[in-house]
Order: C-alpha cells, then structure tokens, then sequence
C-alpha cells in the first residue's frame, strides 16, 4: 500500500494548494530544511511514488491473489478491511485518508475511513488499538533522539504501532548514548531508514505553519518546535514609529 501511496499527489490536494513550498519528507527523524542531517529513507523502496502497478507486482509474486478486485492472502484467507482514523474536523487528513484508500482499493483492499473526537484515546498504548492506519502529525524538537526514540522502540510508551525490531532498537540505544552529535543524528537516519523499510510508518511532508499577530508588536517569529511561538516573548514589544 505505500507503494501505491502518491505523496506528491496528497501534498497537490491538500497543503500544497496554499504552500507550494511544501516539500516531500522522506524521513521520519529529520526534514528536508535540515540539510546537515537529513536523509531521505524511502529512496530505494518506491514508497510514496503511486505506482499502482509495482504495487499489484509486489502482492503477486508474493503469492497474493484477487489483486485489484478482493484480495487474499497466500492462504487463500481474504484480507480484511483496516479502518483508519483522523482527527474530526480536520479536512487536510480526511483527503489524505481518502487519498490513501483509493489507492489501497486499486489492490483490492478496503480502507474505512473514520474520524476521532479524542486522537490521543485512538492513539493510547491500548493492545485493542482503534486503528490499523491512522494519519497524524508529531511536532519536533532539538532534542531529536531522546524526542523520537521512544516512537520506535520495542514496548515503549509512545510506540503507538507496537512496532518491534531489534535492529532499531539497538540503533537508538547507541543514539541515545552518543556524545557525538554527528554519529547520533548517523543512528537515528539509520533508525529511520529501517522503520520505513519495515512498512511500519511512511513520512509524507513537513507541515505548514500558521502565524497570525497584530503587526504592530514587532519581533514575533514562528518557532517550528515544540516551543512554538512563544520561545522568544520577552523580545516581544509595541513598535515605535518616527516623528
């Protein structure tokens, strides 16, 4: 299905109508505006690209049949229907998972789309899990080790996926005992470059911004951290005009 995933064409209906700067994001760790450590991770995998025929290759020769109509597994057991969550209100996010489940439709999966009043409940470490895709963003950080390791590490609180690989986990625990800035962000790249391997998350772009302010206070900037705005307000002030 990430392979049948069009990112350039998510990004065309949704953000990248009022931000044609937006860019595809092809890290988990990292974004393109990083450029001294960013890596794209999908290079090589085809994810992201909607190529629906690569797609339908992939399940073939892997022993799938009902490709393209209602898919089954090597066993002959029909794939079941996932259900995937956004946040209710949000129409970004629902033209995403539409998106998404057109794409996955052209294999022969059903995609229900559903939205969530409580993102954080469907999100919660709950082994029911509410969702078997879910469309969401994280805000990032300085601090991008120990900010991201617990996303992907095997039983840890913010590992919504369950996701497990020991390889990771291995890397990040180097990356979170690196003194090294540079070998740190080396791990973490690494890290990244194998979850998305995995199938286990897809990046599709940095999200736009929003700052709004009564232009006559002067120094306000936007911070894309979790400190947001507000990182530099007691520079904050009325601007003076000339007489």
């Amino acid at each position: 299905m990430f392979t049948a995933t069009d990112t350039k064409q998510i990004i065309a209906r949704t953000v990248g109508q009022f931000d044609p700067k937006v860019q595809q994001d092809g890290n988990l760790i990292f974004v393109p505006v990083q450029k001294k450590y960013y890596q794209d991770s999908t290079a090589g995998t085809g994810f992201g690209g909607g190529d629906i025929t690569a797609a339908k290759k992939i399940l073939t020769d892997a022993g799938y049949t009902g490709v393209g109509t209602a898919l089954k597994d090597p066993q002959g057991k029909a794939v079941p229907a996932l259900r995937m969550r956004y946040t209710v209100g949000n129409t970004i996010r629902q033209t995403e998972c539409q998106l998404f489940a057109t794409s996955a439709k052209a294999l022969g999966v059903t995609v229900k789309v559903e939205s969530t009043d409580s993102l954080g409940k469907t999100l919660g470490h709950d082994p029911s899990h509410e969702f078997d895709v879910v469309v969401f963003a994280y805000v990032g950080g300085p601090l991008f080790v120990s900010g991201n390791a617990p996303i992907y590490t095997t039983n840890a609180g913010g590992n919504i996926m369950f996701y497990s690989n020991p390889q990771v986990d291995n890397l990040l625990k180097q990356a979170v005992a690196s003194t090294d800035l540079g070998k740190a962000a080396d791990l973490m790249n690494q890290a990244s470059k194998q979850v998305v391997g995995d199938a286990a998350s897809l990046p599709l772009y940095e999200k736009p911004l929003f700052l709004a302010y009564n232009t006559k206070i002067g120094n306000i900037r936007d911070n894309a951290t979790q400190l947001g705005p507000p990182y530099n307000a007691e520079q904050w002030g009325l601007k003076t005009t000339a007489s």
